[in-house]
Protein backbone atom coordinates (compact mmCIF):
# COMPACT_ATOMS: atom_id res chain seq x y z
CA UNK A 1 0.00 0.00 0.00
CA UNK A 2 1.25 3.29 -0.85
CA UNK A 3 -1.59 5.68 0.05
CA UNK A 4 -4.97 5.89 1.59
CA UNK A 5 -7.33 8.75 1.23
CA UNK A 6 -9.89 9.59 4.80
CA UNK A 7 -13.67 9.68 3.92
CA UNK A 8 -17.03 10.77 4.56
CA UNK A 9 -17.52 7.31 5.29
CA UNK A 10 -14.32 7.16 7.47
CA UNK A 11 -15.20 9.83 8.85
CA UNK A 12 -18.87 8.81 9.76
CA UNK A 13 -17.68 5.52 11.88
CA UNK A 14 -14.98 7.65 13.51
CA UNK A 15 -17.50 10.19 14.61
CA UNK A 16 -20.64 7.83 16.17
CA UNK A 17 -19.04 4.32 16.19
CA UNK A 18 -21.22 2.79 14.22
CA UNK A 19 -21.67 1.63 11.08
CA UNK A 20 -24.83 1.10 8.98
CA UNK A 21 -26.33 1.89 11.52
CA UNK A 22 -25.55 -0.53 13.82
CA UNK A 23 -22.19 -0.22 16.84
CA UNK A 24 -18.93 -1.88 15.90
CA UNK A 25 -17.74 -5.11 17.75
CA UNK A 26 -14.25 -5.11 17.34
CA UNK A 27 -11.39 -2.47 16.19
CA UNK A 28 -10.68 -2.08 13.34
CA UNK A 29 -8.47 -1.22 9.75
CA UNK A 30 -9.95 1.68 8.24
CA UNK A 31 -9.55 3.17 5.00
CA UNK A 32 -11.06 1.92 1.63
CA UNK A 33 -10.25 4.88 -0.90
CA UNK A 34 -6.30 3.58 -1.67
CA UNK A 35 -3.29 3.49 -4.12
CA UNK A 36 -1.12 0.43 -4.17
CA UNK A 37 1.92 -1.42 -6.24
CA UNK A 38 1.70 -4.96 -7.21
CA UNK A 39 3.87 -7.07 -5.87
CA UNK A 40 2.38 -10.46 -7.48
CA UNK A 41 -0.10 -13.51 -7.43
CA UNK A 42 -2.45 -14.43 -9.95
CA UNK A 43 -2.84 -10.94 -12.39
CA UNK A 44 -2.17 -10.00 -15.89
CA UNK A 45 -1.21 -6.64 -13.94
CA UNK A 46 3.17 -6.48 -13.88
CA UNK A 47 4.94 -6.76 -10.63
CA UNK A 48 5.66 -2.94 -10.15
CA UNK A 49 2.24 -1.30 -11.37
CA UNK A 50 0.88 1.61 -9.62
CA UNK A 51 -2.88 0.73 -9.37
CA UNK A 52 -6.30 2.34 -7.75
CA UNK A 53 -8.65 -0.04 -6.13
CA UNK A 54 -12.34 -1.20 -6.11
CA UNK A 55 -13.16 -1.43 -2.72
CA UNK A 56 -15.98 -3.70 -2.96
CA UNK A 57 -15.91 -6.90 -3.24
CA UNK A 58 -19.29 -7.86 -4.77
CA UNK A 59 -19.87 -12.16 -4.81
CA UNK A 60 -19.85 -12.08 -8.68
CA UNK A 61 -22.71 -14.86 -8.55
CA UNK A 62 -26.04 -13.37 -7.70
CA UNK A 63 -28.57 -12.00 -9.82
CA UNK A 64 -27.46 -8.65 -9.33
CA UNK A 65 -23.96 -9.15 -10.01
CA UNK A 66 -24.84 -11.14 -13.03
CA UNK A 67 -26.88 -8.25 -14.25
CA UNK A 68 -23.55 -5.64 -13.87
CA UNK A 69 -25.27 -3.87 -10.46
CA UNK A 70 -21.61 -4.83 -8.39
CA UNK A 71 -22.59 -2.07 -6.41
CA UNK A 72 -25.74 -3.34 -5.50
CA UNK A 73 -24.76 -7.01 -4.20
CA UNK A 74 -26.09 -7.86 -1.51
CA UNK A 75 -23.39 -10.72 -0.25
CA UNK A 76 -20.45 -8.33 -0.85
CA UNK A 77 -18.00 -7.44 1.60
CA UNK A 78 -16.21 -4.14 1.65
CA UNK A 79 -12.73 -2.73 2.81
CA UNK A 80 -12.98 -1.13 5.91
CA UNK A 81 -15.83 -1.62 7.31
CA UNK A 82 -17.03 -4.57 10.05
CA UNK A 83 -15.45 -7.70 9.11
CA UNK A 84 -13.20 -6.66 6.29
CA UNK A 85 -10.15 -5.01 6.89
CA UNK A 86 -9.68 -1.46 5.05
CA UNK A 87 -6.52 -0.48 3.16
CA UNK A 88 -4.35 1.51 6.06
CA UNK A 89 -1.83 -1.38 6.48
CA UNK A 90 1.51 -1.97 4.73
CA UNK A 91 0.25 -4.77 2.82
CA UNK A 92 -3.03 -6.41 1.42
CA UNK A 93 -4.64 -9.31 -0.86
CA UNK A 94 -7.02 -7.88 -3.28
CA UNK A 95 -9.10 -9.74 -6.42
CA UNK A 96 -7.22 -9.01 -8.82
CA UNK A 97 -10.43 -7.75 -10.77
CA UNK A 98 -10.80 -5.32 -8.87
CA UNK A 99 -7.46 -3.13 -9.39
CA UNK A 100 -6.68 -0.63 -12.12
CA UNK A 101 -3.52 0.14 -13.39
CA UNK A 102 -2.89 3.61 -13.63
CA UNK A 103 -0.24 5.86 -15.57
CA UNK A 104 3.08 6.31 -13.48
CA UNK A 105 1.95 10.60 -13.95
CA UNK A 106 -0.45 10.41 -11.44
CA UNK A 107 1.35 11.15 -7.87
CA UNK A 108 0.66 8.51 -5.32
CA UNK A 109 -1.56 11.02 -3.55
CA UNK A 110 -4.09 11.50 -5.87
CA UNK A 111 -4.93 7.99 -6.91
CA UNK A 112 -6.91 7.87 -3.70
CA UNK A 113 -9.40 10.04 -5.24
CA UNK A 114 -10.27 8.34 -8.27
CA UNK A 115 -12.42 6.22 -6.07
CA UNK A 116 -14.53 8.94 -5.10
CA UNK A 117 -14.50 10.18 -8.91
CA UNK A 118 -15.72 6.52 -9.89
CA UNK A 119 -18.39 7.41 -7.32
CA UNK A 120 -19.25 10.71 -8.75
CA UNK A 121 -19.54 9.62 -12.78
CA UNK A 122 -22.31 7.25 -11.62
CA UNK A 123 -24.11 9.81 -9.64
CA UNK A 124 -23.76 11.73 -13.16
CA UNK A 125 -25.21 8.80 -14.71
CA UNK A 126 -27.80 8.58 -12.14
CA UNK A 127 -28.72 12.27 -12.11
CA UNK A 128 -30.12 12.19 -15.78
CA UNK A 129 -28.81 15.63 -15.90
CA UNK A 130 -28.85 16.99 -19.95
CA UNK A 131 -27.13 19.88 -21.85
CA UNK A 132 -28.48 23.07 -20.19
CA UNK A 133 -30.10 22.06 -17.95
CA UNK A 134 -29.63 23.97 -14.13
CA UNK A 135 -28.32 21.85 -11.40
CA UNK A 136 -27.99 22.03 -7.65
CA UNK A 137 -24.78 20.43 -5.70
CA UNK A 138 -25.67 20.57 -2.28
CA UNK A 139 -22.44 20.00 0.12
CA UNK A 140 -18.78 20.37 -1.69
CA UNK A 141 -16.53 18.01 -0.50
CA UNK A 142 -14.54 15.84 -2.67
CA UNK A 143 -17.81 14.42 -4.41
CA UNK A 144 -19.46 16.94 -3.77
CA UNK A 145 -16.95 19.28 -6.19
CA UNK A 146 -16.01 16.66 -8.34
CA UNK A 147 -20.01 16.10 -9.40
CA UNK A 148 -19.39 20.03 -10.23
CA UNK A 149 -16.75 19.52 -12.41
CA UNK A 150 -19.10 16.80 -14.44
CA UNK A 151 -21.90 18.64 -14.39
CA UNK A 152 -20.28 21.16 -16.24
CA UNK A 153 -18.08 18.80 -18.51
CA UNK A 154 -21.87 17.95 -19.37
CA UNK A 155 -22.88 21.05 -20.28
CA UNK A 156 -24.95 21.85 -17.31
CA UNK A 157 -25.51 25.26 -15.39
CA UNK A 158 -24.73 24.29 -11.77
CA UNK A 159 -25.24 26.63 -8.49
CA UNK A 160 -23.16 24.95 -5.66
CA UNK A 161 -23.23 25.75 -1.73
CA UNK A 162 -21.21 24.91 1.76
CA UNK A 163 -21.11 26.32 5.36
CA UNK A 164 -17.23 25.86 4.09
CA UNK A 165 -15.75 29.06 2.80
CA UNK A 166 -12.81 27.59 1.04
CA UNK A 167 -14.77 24.83 -0.54
CA UNK A 168 -17.49 27.35 -1.55
CA UNK A 169 -14.62 29.09 -3.22
CA UNK A 170 -13.42 25.83 -4.75
CA UNK A 171 -16.84 24.86 -6.37
CA UNK A 172 -16.49 28.30 -8.95
CA UNK A 173 -12.99 26.87 -9.58
CA UNK A 174 -14.47 23.85 -10.49
CA UNK A 175 -16.86 25.48 -13.10
CA UNK A 176 -20.12 26.37 -10.16
CA UNK A 177 -21.78 29.27 -12.18
CA UNK A 178 -22.17 30.55 -8.58
CA UNK A 179 -21.26 29.01 -5.39
CA UNK A 180 -23.22 29.99 -1.77
CA UNK A 181 -21.30 29.67 1.29
CA UNK A 182 -24.15 29.08 3.60
CA UNK A 183 -26.62 26.35 4.57
CA UNK A 184 -30.49 25.88 5.41
CA UNK A 185 -32.87 28.55 4.49
CA UNK A 186 -30.77 31.31 3.71
CA UNK A 187 -28.94 28.73 1.08
CA UNK A 188 -32.51 27.96 -0.50
CA UNK A 189 -33.20 31.24 -0.85
CA UNK A 190 -30.28 32.25 -2.80
CA UNK A 191 -30.49 29.47 -4.86
CA UNK A 192 -33.94 29.81 -5.86
CA UNK A 193 -33.35 33.11 -6.62
CA UNK A 194 -30.36 32.35 -9.18
CA UNK A 195 -33.50 30.42 -11.23
CA UNK A 196 -35.90 33.61 -10.71
CA UNK A 197 -38.05 31.15 -8.25
CA UNK A 198 -38.51 28.17 -10.98
CA UNK A 199 -36.57 26.08 -9.35
CA UNK A 200 -33.80 23.26 -10.66
CA UNK A 201 -33.96 20.41 -13.01
CA UNK A 202 -31.21 18.61 -10.91
CA UNK A 203 -30.49 18.85 -6.98
CA UNK A 204 -28.32 16.59 -5.85
CA UNK A 205 -27.37 16.41 -1.85
CA UNK A 206 -23.79 15.56 -0.72
CA UNK A 207 -23.80 16.78 2.30
CA UNK A 208 -25.58 14.04 4.88
CA UNK A 209 -27.51 16.30 7.56
CA UNK A 210 -31.43 15.94 7.11
CA UNK A 211 -31.27 19.88 6.62
CA UNK A 212 -29.85 19.57 3.03
CA UNK A 213 -32.20 16.69 1.72
CA UNK A 214 -35.16 18.49 2.91
CA UNK A 215 -33.05 21.67 0.75
CA UNK A 216 -32.90 19.52 -2.22
CA UNK A 217 -36.60 19.04 -2.54
CA UNK A 218 -37.34 22.83 -1.71
CA UNK A 219 -34.79 23.85 -4.37
CA UNK A 220 -36.09 21.48 -6.69
CA UNK A 221 -38.23 22.13 -9.71
CA UNK A 222 -41.76 20.35 -10.59
CA UNK A 223 -40.81 17.32 -12.10
CA UNK A 224 -37.10 17.09 -11.32
CA UNK A 225 -35.13 14.48 -10.08
CA UNK A 226 -33.15 14.46 -6.55
CA UNK A 227 -30.15 12.38 -5.72
CA UNK A 228 -29.40 11.86 -2.51
CA UNK A 229 -25.69 10.80 -1.54
CA UNK A 230 -25.19 11.98 1.77
CA UNK A 231 -24.52 9.62 4.87
CA UNK A 232 -27.07 10.87 7.28
CA UNK A 233 -25.41 10.71 10.86
CA UNK A 234 -28.61 9.41 12.60
CA UNK A 235 -29.70 7.15 9.55
CA UNK A 236 -32.70 8.69 8.74
CA UNK A 237 -33.90 10.54 5.69
CA UNK A 238 -36.66 13.53 6.45
CA UNK A 239 -38.34 15.69 4.06
CA UNK A 240 -41.39 17.45 3.62
CA UNK A 241 -43.93 14.71 1.66
CA UNK A 242 -45.82 17.45 0.53
CA UNK A 243 -42.89 19.15 -0.82
CA UNK A 244 -42.32 16.17 -2.85
CA UNK A 245 -45.80 14.81 -4.10
CA UNK A 246 -46.48 18.24 -5.00
CA UNK A 247 -43.77 19.15 -7.40
CA UNK A 248 -43.87 15.08 -7.85
CA UNK A 249 -40.49 14.94 -7.66
CA UNK A 250 -38.34 11.53 -8.18
CA UNK A 251 -35.83 10.56 -5.41
CA UNK A 252 -33.45 8.58 -5.89
CA UNK A 253 -30.34 6.87 -3.58
CA UNK A 254 -26.56 6.00 -4.78
CA UNK A 255 -24.89 3.09 -3.93
CA UNK A 256 -21.31 3.48 -4.56
CA UNK A 257 -19.68 3.40 -7.91
CA UNK A 258 -20.99 1.36 -10.90
CA UNK A 259 -18.22 -0.24 -12.92
CA UNK A 260 -17.25 3.31 -13.48
CA UNK A 261 -13.21 3.19 -11.91
CA UNK A 262 -11.94 2.76 -15.28
CA UNK A 263 -14.31 5.72 -16.39
CA UNK A 264 -12.62 7.91 -13.72
CA UNK A 265 -8.98 6.97 -14.55
CA UNK A 266 -9.37 8.31 -18.76
CA UNK A 267 -11.59 11.46 -17.49
CA UNK A 268 -7.77 12.75 -14.96
CA UNK A 269 -5.85 11.17 -17.98
CA UNK A 270 -6.82 13.20 -20.22
CA UNK A 271 -7.00 16.55 -18.90
CA UNK A 272 -10.70 16.65 -18.37
CA UNK A 273 -11.13 16.44 -14.56
CA UNK A 274 -7.97 18.06 -12.83
CA UNK A 275 -8.16 16.72 -8.67
CA UNK A 276 -5.17 17.05 -7.35
CA UNK A 277 -6.36 20.46 -5.55
CA UNK A 278 -8.09 18.38 -3.26
CA UNK A 279 -5.81 16.53 -1.40
CA UNK A 280 -4.96 19.19 0.58
CA UNK A 281 -3.57 17.22 3.86
CA UNK A 282 -0.93 14.51 3.91
CA UNK A 283 0.33 12.48 7.16
CA UNK A 284 2.65 9.54 7.69
CA UNK A 285 0.94 6.09 8.84
CA UNK A 286 2.08 6.64 12.63
CA UNK A 287 0.25 9.90 12.55
CA UNK A 288 -2.79 8.03 11.44
CA UNK A 289 -4.61 9.91 14.58
CA UNK A 290 -3.96 12.97 14.14
CA UNK A 291 -5.04 12.72 10.24
CA UNK A 292 -8.45 11.99 11.62
CA UNK A 293 -8.78 14.10 13.84
CA UNK A 294 -7.55 17.28 11.31
CA UNK A 295 -9.70 15.33 8.53
CA UNK A 296 -13.07 15.10 11.34
CA UNK A 297 -12.79 18.96 12.40
CA UNK A 298 -12.20 20.21 8.74
CA UNK A 299 -9.31 22.41 9.98
CA UNK A 300 -7.10 24.67 7.49
CA UNK A 301 -9.63 24.28 4.75
CA UNK A 302 -9.31 20.48 4.45
CA UNK A 303 -11.22 18.83 1.75
CA UNK A 304 -9.40 15.23 1.56
CA UNK A 305 -6.79 14.18 4.08
CA UNK A 306 -4.17 11.10 2.56
CA UNK A 307 -2.03 8.81 4.41
CA UNK A 308 1.12 7.82 2.67
CA UNK A 309 1.48 4.07 4.34
CA UNK A 310 4.91 3.90 2.71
Amino acid sequence: MESVAICGSDLHIYKTGLSGGEPLGEPMIPGHEACAIVEGGDTPVPAGTRVAIEPAIPCMRCEFCVRGDHNLCPNHTFLGLPGWPGAMRERMVHPAHLIEPVPDSIPPKVVPLLEPLAIAVHASDLSHARLGQRVAVIGLGVIGLMIVRLMRLMGCRVIACDPVPERAAMAEEFGAERAINATGQDAVEDMLEWTSGRGVDVAIEVAGPNEAVRAATELAAPGARVLVIGIQPDDQIAFRAATARRKGLTIAMLRRSRNTLGRAIELYRTGQVSIDALATHEFPLDRAADAFAQAASYADGGIRTIVHVS
